[in-house]
């Protein structure tokens, strides 16, 4: 194995446990809440935007039919 292979799995393994570590600490549990809160929040805002976009087409293939 290279030295640079070496370095790079005990990169790996250090980044990782400081991560683990991070979010383990009351720091990182409030970021995984908001991240959480956050993308609740997205899939509500997509959804009503979805909604939206479903009732303009609807309305729009009925003007459209009615216009013929």
């Amino acid at each position: 194995m290279s030295n640079k292979f070496i370095a790079g799995v005990l990169l790996g393994a250090v980044a990782g446990t400081a991560l683990v570590l991070f979010l383990n600490s009351e720091k990182g549990k409030e970021l995984i809440k908001d991240l959480k809160e956050g993308a609740g929040k997205m899939q509500e805002d997509l959804s009503d935007l979805a909604d939206d976009v479903l009732q303009k087409g609807r309305s729009f293939m009925d003007e459209t039919e009615q216009a013929s």
